[in-house]
């Protein structure tokens, strides 16, 4: 990391600014933390994060590790995460599983 600093350096003082900004990018790349939202809610909203795996696992066999994992009724929680949405959420949920009509999207 600090062989990169010394390189961006060197290349502002020397005026290369093309160089310069692909060693910026590659900085700020580096030296920001890749956390995925999964990864964020599992560990801040436990709770909220294995009714949403659960519902998302494709096999049964992922089900069930999805409820080994976490410890309270996973049906329970689904129908508690349901009773969190509100009107809005409910009807864009609606439309999102509506399928195409013809005519739209071509």
């Amino acid at each position: 990391m600090t062989k990169l600093l010394y390189r961006i350096v060197i290349a502002a003082i020397a005026g290369e600014d093309g160089k310069l900004k692909s060693l910026y990018e590659r900085y700020t790349k580096e030296s920001r933390l890749h956390v995925s939202i999964g990864e964020i809610l599992r560990e801040r909203q436990p709770e909220t994060y294995y009714p949403l795996a659960y519902l998302a696992a494709e096999d049964r066999e992922a089900r069930r590790e999805v409820a080994a994992a976490f410890d309270a009724d996973i049906g329970e929680r689904l129908g508690l995460i349901a009773a969190w949405l509100t009107d809005h959420q409910r009807r864009i949920a609606r439309i999102m599983e509506e399928p195409p009509r013809p005519g739209r999207g071509e």
